[in-house]
């Protein structure tokens, strides 16, 4: 059994990749919207949180990073699958460590590896990003169904905060695709007792959630969705705008 490859976080790497991933960001998204994103203001910055989320694209990690370190400035960290964190390792210098599924004992340390992460004291509020379905898959797959993992979390960290997080991404007018996230209010597990239902209960939170963001995109109800990031113009834009210079009708 090979060892977890843990974190090995270095703030000068991070802040040259903050600026790298922000312009990867900007080429190849037209615009990333968020909507609950105020509801963050509710986090309580004494007590460390986790951010569970559904996985469907390769960019998920990424913009995660961006909200945690460039947005919400926490000392942010994700869990990864362990074969896609050795063939990218360098994600291991902005907060990445593995998982891997297929080993128990393996996994199980990692778990409490992410357990003392949110356990440390720290003069910034420290975040973990996982995603509960241990793998990647597309985005209208249900049931939604999470593994163990999310519910020893938060049985090991006493007031850890939970926030559910919902990705979708979408080809509409631009020819750049568009980012939609949504965010659920904070929320702190006190009472364990009902531990065994716990799992149900939060897959069947993140499926209304995505239900209700992929509700809003399909009816065009994103009015109030607020902009985090925009991007390169798309072609027809740039058209339309060259269109207007020359006065072309």
């Amino acid at each position: 059994m090979e060892p977890i490859i843990t974190a090995r976080k270095d703030v000068n790497v991070e802040r040259v990749f903050a600026l790298v991933n922000r312009g990867m960001l900007k080429r190849h998204f037209h615009q990333i919207w968020t909507v609950g994103f105020e509801n963050l203001r509710n986090i309580n910055p004494q007590y460390p949180v986790i951010f569970y989320a559904n996985h469907s694209n390769w960019w998920d990690g990424l913009i995660a990073f961006y909200l945690t370190r460039d947005l919400l400035k926490f000392d942010g960290y994700l869990m990864m699958m362990a074969k896609q964190l050795r063939k990218y390792s360098f994600f291991r210098w902005i907060g990445a460590f593995s998982i891997d599924r297929q080993s128990p004992i393996s996994a199980y340390r990692s778990l409490e590896y992410a357990a003392n992460l949110l356990n440390s004291s720290n003069k910034k509020t420290c975040a973990v990003w996982i995603f509960p379905q241990g793998e990647l898959l597309p985005n209208d797959i249900r049931p939604i169904k999470f593994l163990r993992g999310l519910v020893w979390l938060i049985k090991h960290v006493p007031q850890v905060q939970l926030v559910a997080v919902t990705f979708r991404y979408e080809f509409l007018n631009e020819q750049l695709p568009e980012v939609f996230i949504s965010f659920n209010q904070p929320t702190q597990i006190l009472n364990l007792d009902q531990a065994k239902t716990l799992n149900l209960e939060l897959q069947t939170e993140l499926t209304n959630q995505l239900e209700a963001l992929k509700a809003d995109i399909i009816n065009q109800k994103t009015q109030h969705y607020k902009a985090i990031l925009k991007g390169k113009l798309s072609l027809n834009i740039m058209y339309e705008k060259f269109r207007q210079l020359i006065g072309w009708q």
